[in-house]
């Protein structure tokens, strides 16, 4: 058996400005809502190998599109 562990693409919302801390809890909310950075791409002829792999993703937005780059599919 193999697992492989992928890390998402960078994500929109990584930006790290100066919060308060009421302030950090909408920052971590918009921050999970972000989708990835277009063009932040994995190398995509060493992930062909996994074509055919069981997918296994958080259901944050940035995993799940990460996920469909890296596997050309729809995730569900």
């Amino acid at each position: 058996m193999e697992i492989v562990l992928i890390r998402h693409g960078k994500p929109t919302g990584a930006i790290y400005p100066r919060v308060s801390a009421s302030g950090f809890t909408d920052w971590v909310r918009k921050y999970d809502q972000s989708g990835i950075v277009a063009g932040n791409l994995p190398e995509l002829d060493e992930m062909n190998k996994y074509e055919n792999h069981y997918i296994v993703s958080s259901d944050l937005k940035r995993a799940v599109e990460s996920a469909q780059i890296c596997f050309n599919k729809q995730i569900n």
